[in-house]
């Protein structure tokens, strides 16, 4: 049902229906209505682009009683754009600052993309305001992809304040689609605040992609206050998916306040997949504090098989920002596969900003096929940025007469 206020707001609209080029008809000059005379100097502008930022953000600043003669005029325009940018933008400006009128007005409006974002902005306006008067009047919405995506923004907007009270009233409507969408909303603003409490809800969720999802957010965000904790429920799980998921993502936010005592969780992690990807994402995370430790602890403590990959996620970052002091660090590593490894990653970051040491340690790599890959992948860089000092490095680098040559011909035909 529509209250007085917007039943009095759609009778000013019947009203303002009359085109804003069109006021001499009652006799009224332009500057009687300023709306229209706004309009007039807006549609005046010669540049397309122009008018329309100009009608954006003219009118997310309209006035309440200024609103229903935008909206009227906004079907009178020639070109569909511009009275889509027009409505879209008062639409806006109503739902700041009269939200439960505006979601009643836009409730009733034809199904389209426009209902459906200008509703979900006015249902977050009116639940920050009120979300029990929010949540009552979405509820009365009829089944629509815009009444739904209405119902799971006031649940999400009403959990940043009060997950019991948007809990209750989810609970509390129809089993469907709109009611399991706002539960999911609500879930993913409850697991940043509670993790644990939240798991006592997760739980009742059928297994698949969302509830592994939740499981991950559970992880990371109770690992980063409490990891001891975290790790407890992470090796409690009995879905062993889950449970991989859980002990991954935990061990990787311990790293972010920790490294070196998520570095030793994972130590104690049984071999096999789960570890390989948790020494991976330590790695990446201590790299970004300190490198050099995350490099020594790669080299020291992994077994060959993980520090494969955790090399690889380390060189991805430590290759771009200091390539010099990673490069010195992959070069004094003994002949095997972390240097191979190291090596291969470091060519693929540190290529881009130091060609030539990158393309010096390629040279060394053990297999035929991954040397010359790399280093063709540093001399066509290095040629793109600098053919000058390739040039110079290229005639007494130990290559191949084929290989040689083939750059030597490039650099031949590229300009002094």
């Amino acid at each position: 049902m529509i209250d007085l206020k917007t039943s009095i707001f759609m009778a000013r609209l019947r009203v303002a229906a009359i085109p804003f080029s069109s006021l001499a008809v009652l006799g009224l000059p332009a500057s009687a209505d300023p709306v229209a005379e706004r309009l007039d100097a807006i549609m005046a502008e010669p540049k397309p682009h122009d008018r329309l930022s100009q009608l954006a953000e003219w009118g997310e600043k309209l006035p309440v009683d200024e609103i229903p003669r935008a909206l009227a005029s906004a079907d009178h325009f020639k070109q569909w754009r511009e009275g889509a940018v027009l409505r879209t933008a008062a639409l806006k400006a109503w739902s700041k600052q009269a939200p439960a009128e505006s979601f009643a007005y836009i409730a009733k409006l034809p199904e389209s993309r426009l209902k459906n974002d200008s509703l979900r902005v006015a249902a977050v306006q009116f639940a920050l305001r009120n979300p029990e008067q929010a949540a009552k009047s979405a509820a009365g919405l009829p089944l629509s992809a815009s009444g739904q995506e209405a119902i799971g923004a006031i649940a999400e907007t009403w959990a940043g304040s009060d997950v019991a009270g948007a809990l209750a009233w989810v609970d509390s409507l129809p089993e469907g689609p709109a009611g399991q969408s706002a539960l999911n909303s609500i879930l993913y603003i409850w697991v940043h605040k509670d993790p644990a409490a939240c798991w006592k809800r997760v739980q009742t969720i059928p297994p698949g992609d969302n509830r592994s999802a939740l499981v991950t957010n559970i992880a990371g965000d109770w690992a980063a206050s409490d990891p001891a904790a975290a790790i407890q429920w992470a090796d409690g799980l009995d879905d062993r998916i889950e449970r991989a998921l859980a002990l991954q993502n935990a061990a990787e936010s311990w790293a972010n306040h920790d490294p070196a005592a998520a570095a030793e969780f994972v130590l104690k992690m049984p071999a096999g997949d789960m570890r390989l990807q948790a020494a991976a994402e330590v790695t990446a995370i201590w790299g970004t504090q300190d490198p050099e430790q995350a490099a020594n602890w790669i080299r020291e403590k992994l077994e060959p098989a993980v520090q494969q990959q955790a090399v690889a996620r380390l060189m991805q970052f430590w290759g771009g920002v200091d390539p010099q002091a990673s490069g010195q660090w992959v070069g004094a590593l003994q002949p095997g596969p972390l240097r191979e490894a190291a090596i291969s990653s470091y060519a693929d970051t540190a290529s881009f900003w130091a060609p030539g040491q990158a393309a010096n340690l390629a040279l060394t790599l053990a297999d035929p096929s991954a040397r010359q890959q790399k280093l063709d992948l540093c001399l066509k860089r290095w040629f793109e940025t600098d053919h000058l000092a390739m040039k110079s490095w290229l005639e007494n680098a130990p290559l191949s007469p084929e290989a040689k040559s083939r750059w030597q011909v490039q650099l031949a035909l590229t300009p002094k």
